[in-house]
C-alpha cells in the first residue's frame, strides 16, 4: 500500500501520509512566501498563535492584508494535513495554553454554512460540503452570527466576536510576490 488513511474520531488518532498521496508540495510546485508555515496542493498556510488571537473579522482582514484569506478546509486530506501541520507547529512553539484551534472562513452569515469569499468580510461564498462537526455541532442560531473554529480534528461553531488563533490560506494562483526590501511590508503580526 502506498498510503494508508486511518481515521478514528473517537480516539482522535490520525495516521496519514501526504507524501505518498502526491498532495504535498512537490519539486514542481510554486514556492510559498518565506513567512508561511506550510504548503499543500496549490495553497500556502500561515498560522497565528495565541499571541495573534483575533476575532473573526480582524482575522479575516489581517489575512487579506497579506494576500490571503482565512483558511477554507474543503477535503478530508486538507483537514488531516492541517491537523498535522498544527500539531508540528505547536510542538515546536510550545507555550502553555497553545491550542490546535483556529478560525476558518466558515460562517452562517447568509443562513447556511459557507466559506467566505476572499474579497470581502462577511460576503457569502462557497457552500461547505465537507464538514467534520464535533458532537452536538453545528449550533444553529437564528439570532446570532456564528463562525467555524477548527478544533483538533473536529469543527465547532463560535460567536464571531470571540478571540481565537487563526490560519490564513493563500492560493498560489493569486499570489503576486513578496514585497521588495525596504517597502515597509513583511511578516507583520496582527495586533490582538
Amino acid at each position: 500500500m502506498d498510503s494508508t488513511t486511518i481515521l478514528c474520531y473517537t480516539c482522535m488518532l490520525v495516521v496519514f501520509s501526504t507524501y505518498a498521496t502526491g498532495q504535498h508540495a512537490g519539486p514542481d510546485a510554486p514556492a510559498c512566501p518565506s513567512h508561511f508555515n506550510g504548503h499543500f496542493g496549490r495553497s500556502c498556510y500561515k498560522w497565528f498563535t495565541t499571541q495573534g488571537q483575533a476575532d473573526w473579522v480582524q482575522a479575516t482582514m489581517y489575512c487579506q492584508s497579506i494576500q490571503a484569506r482565512l483558511v477554507n478546509i474543503e477535503t478530508l486530506e486538507e483537514d488531516v494535513y492541517l491537523t498535522e501541520l498544527l500539531t508540528n507547529l505547536t510542538s515546536s512553539h510550545y507555550r502553555p495554553g497553545l491550542s490546535l484551534s483556529v478560525w476558518t472562513s466558515g460562517n452562517n452569515f447568509r443562513g447556511s454554512w459557507q466559506w467566505a469569499e476572499r474579497s470581502s468580510v462577511g460576503a457569502g461564498g462557497l457552500e461547505i460540503t465537507y464538514h467534520p462537526w464535533a458532537a452536538e455541532q453545528p449550533y444553529n442560531s437564528t439570532s446570532r452570527l456564528l463562525c467555524i473554529v477548527k478544533r483538533g480534528h473536529a469543527w465547532i461553531t463560535e460567536g464571531c466576536a470571540a478571540h481565537w488563533p487563526f490560519m490564513c490560506e493563500m492560493e498560489l494562483d493569486g499570489y503576486v510576490g513578496e514585497p521588495s526590501p525596504g517597502s515597509g511590508e513583511g511578516n507583520k503580526e496582527p495586533v490582538g
